[in-house]
């Protein structure tokens, strides 16, 4: 009998991947992991909804069947379509200025001549 990967820990380590490559912050990657768990919760909680109402309302057989062995890649995907927002908002908090950047230029005119600017001026005076 061959054992097929579990889609609940799949989820867990593509987690693990995507909050190491997309996310900086250490605290970052740690809520995306700790957003995961309810997730999977839910997942695996709707999986079992959906097979015991099939197996109520359509055929028993849904319980022992290839949607209970291999059908968890349908339900993977729920938990990644739930996941991916999760990990867009994180980003986007990442790359949104906390608040404008003053300028340290100190760039003088003497006569004609203009002193040196700072090496940490972000934009000309």
């Amino acid at each position: 009998m061959q054992r097929h990967p579990d889609p609940t820990q799949a989820l867990l380590i593509i987690c693990l991947l995507a909050g190491h490559l997309f996310l900086r912050t250490k605290w970052r990657r740690g809520l995306l992991l700790v957003a995961a768990i309810p997730v999977l919760i839910i997942k695996n909680g709707i999986r079992i909804a959906t097979l015991t109402l099939l197996a109520i309302h359509v055929d028993p057989s849904f319980l022992a069947g290839n949607l209970h062995r291999e059908g968890g890649f349908i339900f993977f995907a729920l938990g990644m379509l739930i996941l991916l927002p999760i990990l867009w908002w994180l980003q986007k908090k990442r790359n949104a200025p906390a608040r404008p950047q003053q300028t340290t230029c100190r760039r003088r005119r003497i006569g004609n001549a203009f002193c040196r600017k700072s090496p940490f001026a972000l934009k000309a005076c």
